[in-house]
Parts: C-alpha cells; sequence; structure tokens
C-alpha cells in the first residue's frame, strides 16, 4: 500500500509541474509534436538513444543468476555451430540450474534469446547481442505505438518504455533476455490496429513474425496473447480474414525451425527442452491442472533439493491455496513505476 500512495504522490507532482509551468512547456510541446511526425527520423533515434545512453553511462553487465548463464552456455553452443552439447563425464559433478545434463548438455530455455546473445559473441561479446536486441525493441515499440496512438502520444509511450525497460534496468543489464520475447509481443500488437483498417502483406508479415518470435522465447504467455489477438481481429472483421494468408508462412517458418531445434535437443520435435528439464527436476508441476509428481526426482546436490522441492513447491502451494496473492506480485512487476501507474489512471479518460 505505501508502495502504491507514493506513485500517486509522484503523479500528483507532475500535476502541479504542468500546471506553473504551463508557458514553456508550451513551447516544448509544439516542438515535441514537430518531432513525432518525422516518424522515419523517431524510429531510428527510438532505437539508437537507448543503446547510445547505456553504453555512455552504464558498464557491461557482469552474469550473477543461473538463468544467465544457461542463456550464456546456449548461446556459447549456438555460437560454435551446435544445436547441444553431449553429455559431459562425471555430469553428477557439474549440474546446473536450468540445464539439461542427460542425454545431452544444453539449457532448458527457448532458443530465440539465446539466438541474439550468440550473435553479439560472434561479434565479440555477447553483450553486443543484447544492445541488438535492444535496439530492435524499442524501435519496434515506438512502431506499434503510432498504430494506437497520436504521433506526440506515441512518442511519450516510448519514453516510458524506455524508462521502464531501457537502459537503467535489468532488461538491459543482464543476460536474461527479456526483450526478445517483448520483441514479439510489441510486433503482434503493433500489427492488430493496423490490420484492423486495412489488411497488408507487410503488417500480416509482421503478425506471423511476432507469433515465431514469441514461441521462440515465451511460448505460454505468446500462446494467449496471439490467440487473443487473432480471434479478435477474426471476430471484428470477417471480411478482412485475408491477413492470415500474409502471416500464416511466417509464422509456420518460426515454428517449423522450432520443431527441429526440439528434435536436435530432445530428440522429438513435439518435446520442449523446458519440459524435458522438468522431467528431470520438477517436484511439482507447474500448472494446477497437471497432476503432482507422486516419486520425486533424485537429486545429487543439496541445492537442487532446496530450489525444486523445498522452495519452488512451497511456493506453489501458497499460490493454489491464496490465488488472489498473486495479484500483489503482479502489481509489483507492473506497476512499481509511476509511467504506468499514470497511465492506468488515465486510461478510463482516454477510452
Amino acid at each position: 500500500m505505501e508502495s502504491v500512495l507514493i506513485n500517486f504522490a509522484e503523479i500528483f507532482g507532475i500535476m502541479l509541474i504542468l500546471k506553473y509551468l504551463a508557458g514553456p512547456l508550451q513551447h516544448f510541446k509544439f516542438a515535441w509534436r514537430h518531432l513525432a511526425q518525422r516518424r522515419w527520423l523517431c524510429l531510428l533515434l527510438a532505437g539508437a538513444i537507448p543503446v547510445l545512453l547505456h553504453l555512455a553511462f552504464y558498464p557491461r553487465p557482469e552474469p550473477s543468476q543461473a538463468d544467465e548463464f544457461a542463456n550464456l552456455l546456449q548461446a556459447d553452443t549456438f555460437a560454435h555451430g551446435r544445436w547441444a552439447n553431449p553429455a559431459r563425464p562425471l555430469w553428477e559433478y557439474f549440474e546446473q540450474f536450468h540445464v539439461i545434463s542427460q542425454l545431452i548438455f544444453a539449457s532448458k530455455y527457448p532458443p530465440l534469446p539465446a539466438a541474439f546473445l550468440a550473435v553479439g559473441q560472434k561479434l565479440g561479446s555477447p553483450y553486443y547481442g543484447v544492445l541488438i536486441s535492444a535496439a530492435i525493441t524499442f524501435s519496434a515499440t515506438l512502431w506499434m505505438l503510432y498504430g494506437w496512438l497520436p504521433p506526440s502520444y506515441a512518442l511519450l509511450g516510448w519514453v516510458i518504455a524506455v524508462v521502464s525497460w531501457g537502459p537503467s534496468t535489468y532488461w538491459m543489464n543482464s543476460y536474461w533476455g527479456g526483450l526478445v520475447p517483448a520483441l514479439g509481443g510489441i510486433l503482434v500488437t503493433g500489427a492488430w490496429p493496423r490490420l484492423r483498417k486495412a489488411v497488408t502483406l507487410r503488417d500480416s508479415g509482421l503478425l506471423g513474425l511476432g507469433i515465431a518470435v514469441l514461441a521462440s522465447s515465451r511460448m505460454y504467455e505468446g500462446l494467449v496473447l496471439c490467440v487473443v489477438a487473432c480471434g479478435s481481429l477474426l471476430l471484428i472483421n470477417p471480411r478482412g480474414w485475408r491477413w492470415i494468408l500474409g502471416a500464416a508462412p511466417v509464422a509456420a517458418a518460426g515454428l517449423g525451425a522450432l520443431l527441429y531445434y526440439n528434435f536436435k535437443v530432445t530428440g522429438s520435435p513435439w518435446l520442449l527442452p523446458y519440459v524435458l528439464h522438468e522431467q528431470q527436476y520438477a517436484a511439482i508441476a507447474n500448472f494446477v491442472f497437471l497432476r503432482t509428481k507422486t516419486v520425486l526426482p533424485v537429486y545429487h546436490h543439496p541445492e537442487f533439493q532446496r530450489l525444486f522441492a523445498d522452495w519452488v513447491v512451497r511456493d506453489a502451494t501458497a499460490y493454489r491455496a491464496h490465488p488472489l496473492s498473486k495479484l500483489t506480485f503482479v502489481w509489483g512487476f507492473f506497476f512499481n513505476k509511476w509511467p504506468f501507474v499514470l497511465a492506468l489512471v488515465c486510461a478510463p479518460f482516454a477510452c
């Protein structure tokens, strides 16, 4: 509750600034509106500015979390021209969190974030892969907002995005790869209003690309978003179904590449590395509707026991007993910064 009150106090301070600095802000508003109208220039600057800010003011991130090391392992595997690595001798003594050790040695995570890091590694450092994903994602963010808002408001939305997941945040200061699935969601969300107005091959292809990016980086949440986006498009404009002809080949190509990757890593195109890892290590099912395991996996190290059988089971049990408690986590993750609270307050008026 305290953080929410602080958020609203910040909003009140912004309102005071808008009231008592109206004159200078009026000149700034006209300049801002003129800049926002130059879309191609803004799209280029939208990707370049976060990268230049990070290069100027922040050091290269150092990996510290097990998830980051898993992504870097897969990036190094890709950079050396392999899909996965053979199992290591005496693998029981060298197990890592979020890494499959048998019958292969590979990360459990989807491949696309690691692919960006691998491109960066080939250029000299995985850090460059983070910068590439940031440049593409922030340019795509402004493109998406241009489809929903007037240009000046779209540019303001891009500023909010840079503040919320730009150079000063862990999105650009880690190897978690979160900007890659964000890019997929942005492409789907940006194609939606354009396809609602008119079906074009470009926007249809970008929708298909967004679906492919989400499938290869954040499959579960991506599936929810894509079902909602595509279903609502067909519902609102059933006569404009031809976007499917442009989106389907691109999405199918991405899904085909993912199935091939699954086959090379797990031996089956239908078995995700993530699912294989959960079969080997998880003590409880990720989803409530799945049956809980009756036989626990064998853990060779107490750290694995604490993570997969103690900590994860404790949290999952608490969430299942009190499902609404998850909402506090969602609020803290998405609305812990004033720009999103401001957007939430203004949303009813905008609608």
